[in-house]
């Protein structure tokens, strides 16, 4: 049987319904050499309550963040306009190469309160997680 190995989940932010307000979640990336997260909004009131602000930033020190590069959404890429009949996911890939050691994801939601949560995964790691805790759960279960 061939399992998934060698990721860790890490919860960026938990689900929450969000009115005009940004939300981040932050993940440490150490150790880890690939990023996938996954940023869900529930469905919309209207199509017209994309998010205001989606994008990603890092920093080694959490003071200082600066946007990754190609990751604003309406700046770098257009931010789609919300499915009202289904949830929105939108995701992040990222190679960790030249990249610094915290990632942090920020939305801000524009109009009606949405559900909003993000998850990362991390991938390829320098060093095989076996444990729950290195996995980022608290109960692993191999079927």
């Amino acid at each position: 049987m061939i399992h998934v190995a060698g990721v860790k989940h890490v919860t960026m932010i938990l689900p929450q319904s969000v009115t005009d307000t940004t939300v981040t979640g932050l993940v440490d990336t150490i150790g880890f050499r690939s990023l996938a997260i996954a940023v869900v909004q529930d469905t919309a009131a209207a199509a017209s309550n994309n998010p205001a602000v989606l994008k990603l930033d890092e920093t080694d020190d959490l003071t200082n963040y600066t946007d990754v590069a190609g990751s604003v959404g309406d700046t770098d890429w257009t931010i789609p306009a919300v499915d009202t009949t289904v949830a929105n996911p939108y995701i992040f890939n990222l190679d960790l190469r030249g990249h610094s050691r915290y990632i942090r994801v920020t939305i801000e939601s524009d109009g009606a309160a949405t559900l909003t949560y993000a998850h990362a995964i991390l991938a390829r790691p320098e060093h095989t997680p076996v444990t729950a805790a290195e996995v980022g759960g608290n109960y692993v279960l191999d079927l």
